[in-house]
């Protein structure tokens, strides 16, 4: 007896996390190196990138691939986890859901390094 097929509304919560986490984290990125001269001493400054302020955009992006990461975890354990509900909306909604926590994670981890270094 063949075994009934799985639908494939689960697959949305991982490729929603994922997808979401990629755009936030590239813009949160982006708008930290514009921010960085005004941080980094002014706009006069000999050192105005994140990359050349004592290694902060060297961990701002190590932050940004691990709240990928997790985020690519997190919404595939997710949508694992419920893959036999065939609510697109309730898919939707996790992923959202993973992203948005996601990319609290990298926000509140870009401010912590950019306070401590």
């Amino acid at each position: 007896m063949p075994e009934p097929r799985v639908p494939a509304a689960w697959l949305l919560t991982p490729l929603l996390a994922f997808g979401g986490t990629l755009a936030g984290t590239a813009a949160l990125f982006f708008a930290q190196v514009e921010f960085a001269p005004a941080v980094a001493g002014g706009y006069g400054a000999p050192c105005g990138a994140p990359d050349c302020v004592l290694g902060i955009g060297v961990l701002l992006i190590a932050g940004g691939f691990l709240a990928l990461c997790a985020s690519m975890i997190a919404g595939t354990v997710l949508g694992m986890v419920h893959r036999r509900d065939t609510d697109t909306r309730a898919a939707a909604r996790r992923g959202a859901f993973v992203c948005l926590w996601s990319l609290l994670g990298y926000l509140v981890a870009s401010a912590l390094v950019w306070i401590a270094v």
